[in-house]
């Protein structure tokens, strides 16, 4: 079974791979920019892909999201 976390390393990696990243220096001074290309939408999607459900706090009450 696939757990969020691993949808999002795997974007991770990809993007590093495609930036040619392959030394600890290189990555180290690339890794905020890719990580700012995880969006919260990917996380979202990422958890239904898993099928969780999510809970929104919209101030008024919970909502959830299938």
């Amino acid at each position: 079974m696939l757990v969020p976390n691993e949808l999002i390393f795997s974007k991770v990696k990809q993007l590093l791979r495609s930036l040619g990243c392959r030394t600890r220096d290189v990555i180290w001074n690339t890794i905020q920019s890719v990580l700012d290309q995880v969006t919260t939408t990917d996380a979202a999607n990422c958890f239904r892909h898993c099928e969780y459900i999510l809970l929104v706090d919209c101030g008024c009450s919970s909502v959830a999201i299938a």
